[in-house]
Protein backbone atom coordinates (compact mmCIF):
# COMPACT_ATOMS: atom_id res chain seq x y z
CA UNK A 1 0.00 0.00 0.00
CA UNK A 2 2.83 2.32 0.57
CA UNK A 3 4.69 1.91 -2.52
CA UNK A 4 1.26 2.43 -4.65
CA UNK A 5 1.25 6.27 -2.80
CA UNK A 6 4.30 6.83 -3.39
CA UNK A 7 3.77 6.12 -7.01
CA UNK A 8 0.63 8.14 -6.82
CA UNK A 9 3.26 10.99 -5.96
CA UNK A 10 5.53 10.69 -7.87
CA UNK A 11 3.41 10.38 -11.02
CA UNK A 12 1.65 13.89 -9.98
CA UNK A 13 4.97 15.74 -9.79
CA UNK A 14 6.59 14.00 -13.11
CA UNK A 15 3.81 16.07 -15.17
CA UNK A 16 4.85 16.31 -18.85
CA UNK A 17 2.74 19.13 -18.90
CA UNK A 18 4.22 22.62 -18.26
CA UNK A 19 0.59 24.09 -18.96
CA UNK A 20 -1.16 25.72 -15.38
CA UNK A 21 -3.90 23.16 -13.73
CA UNK A 22 -7.32 24.14 -13.01
CA UNK A 23 -6.27 24.48 -9.05
CA UNK A 24 -3.05 27.01 -9.98
CA UNK A 25 -5.61 29.07 -12.55
CA UNK A 26 -8.18 29.00 -9.63
CA UNK A 27 -5.03 30.10 -7.17
CA UNK A 28 -4.04 32.79 -9.48
CA UNK A 29 -7.74 34.34 -9.61
CA UNK A 30 -8.03 34.41 -6.37
CA UNK A 31 -4.85 36.28 -5.56
CA UNK A 32 -5.84 38.40 -8.61
CA UNK A 33 -9.10 39.44 -7.14
CA UNK A 34 -7.73 39.76 -3.63
CA UNK A 35 -5.30 42.45 -4.75
CA UNK A 36 -8.09 44.04 -6.72
CA UNK A 37 -10.23 44.57 -3.75
CA UNK A 38 -7.37 45.44 -1.46
CA UNK A 39 -6.99 48.44 -3.65
CA UNK A 40 -9.16 51.19 -2.04
CA UNK A 41 -9.55 51.08 1.68
CA UNK A 42 -12.86 51.39 3.86
CA UNK A 43 -12.99 54.18 6.47
CA UNK A 44 -16.03 52.67 8.09
CA UNK A 45 -15.49 52.93 11.89
CA UNK A 46 -11.94 55.07 11.46
CA UNK A 47 -12.02 57.99 14.19
CA UNK A 48 -9.51 60.86 13.00
CA UNK A 49 -8.34 62.52 16.58
CA UNK A 50 -7.04 65.94 17.79
CA UNK A 51 -5.78 65.28 20.88
CA UNK A 52 -4.61 68.96 20.99
CA UNK A 53 -6.05 72.88 20.30
CA UNK A 54 -4.54 74.00 17.29
CA UNK A 55 -5.76 76.16 14.36
CA UNK A 56 -4.00 73.92 11.58
CA UNK A 57 -4.90 70.06 12.38
CA UNK A 58 -5.99 68.47 9.46
CA UNK A 59 -6.69 64.83 7.73
CA UNK A 60 -5.81 64.98 3.98
CA UNK A 61 -7.66 62.09 2.29
CA UNK A 62 -6.22 62.32 -1.67
CA UNK A 63 -8.63 59.71 -4.06
CA UNK A 64 -7.16 57.97 -6.52
CA UNK A 65 -9.01 59.12 -9.25
CA UNK A 66 -9.10 61.00 -12.69
CA UNK A 67 -11.67 63.63 -13.39
CA UNK A 68 -14.11 65.83 -12.21
CA UNK A 69 -16.44 65.15 -8.87
CA UNK A 70 -19.83 64.86 -9.48
CA UNK A 71 -21.35 64.22 -5.92
CA UNK A 72 -19.64 64.19 -1.92
CA UNK A 73 -21.00 62.13 0.64
CA UNK A 74 -20.51 63.25 4.29
CA UNK A 75 -21.18 61.40 7.32
CA UNK A 76 -19.33 62.46 10.32
CA UNK A 77 -19.69 62.73 14.34
CA UNK A 78 -18.02 65.59 16.01
CA UNK A 79 -17.58 65.97 19.56
CA UNK A 80 -15.17 69.36 20.08
CA UNK A 81 -14.03 70.02 23.29
CA UNK A 82 -13.49 73.60 22.47
CA UNK A 83 -16.04 76.65 21.97
CA UNK A 84 -14.90 78.10 19.34
CA UNK A 85 -15.80 77.99 15.41
CA UNK A 86 -14.71 74.48 13.85
CA UNK A 87 -14.57 73.68 10.80
CA UNK A 88 -16.45 69.84 9.82
CA UNK A 89 -15.87 69.28 6.12
CA UNK A 90 -13.91 70.91 3.54
CA UNK A 91 -13.44 69.83 -0.20
CA UNK A 92 -10.52 71.69 -2.07
CA UNK A 93 -10.71 72.25 -5.59
CA UNK A 94 -7.89 73.71 -8.22
CA UNK A 95 -9.85 76.96 -7.49
CA UNK A 96 -11.28 77.33 -5.02
CA UNK A 97 -9.69 76.26 -1.11
CA UNK A 98 -12.91 75.57 0.52
CA UNK A 99 -15.19 74.71 -2.37
CA UNK A 100 -17.38 72.96 -0.35
CA UNK A 101 -17.42 73.90 3.43
CA UNK A 102 -19.15 72.71 6.46
CA UNK A 103 -18.62 74.41 9.66
CA UNK A 104 -19.55 74.83 13.22
CA UNK A 105 -19.36 78.81 13.40
CA UNK A 106 -20.74 77.72 17.60
CA UNK A 107 -22.62 74.61 19.24
CA UNK A 108 -25.64 73.72 17.82
CA UNK A 109 -25.40 75.76 15.03
CA UNK A 110 -24.14 74.25 11.36
CA UNK A 111 -23.40 76.12 8.06
CA UNK A 112 -22.27 75.60 4.35
CA UNK A 113 -20.85 77.15 2.12
CA UNK A 114 -20.39 76.32 -1.80
CA UNK A 115 -18.34 77.84 -4.49
CA UNK A 116 -19.51 76.87 -8.11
Amino acid sequence: MLDEVQEIKGSCADRSSTAPTVMEKLVFLLILFTGCYAKYEDLKGKVFTFPLVSTNSYVELKPDMEGSLSAVTVCLRSFPDNKRANTLFSLATPSHMNAFLLYQPERGVYRVISYQ
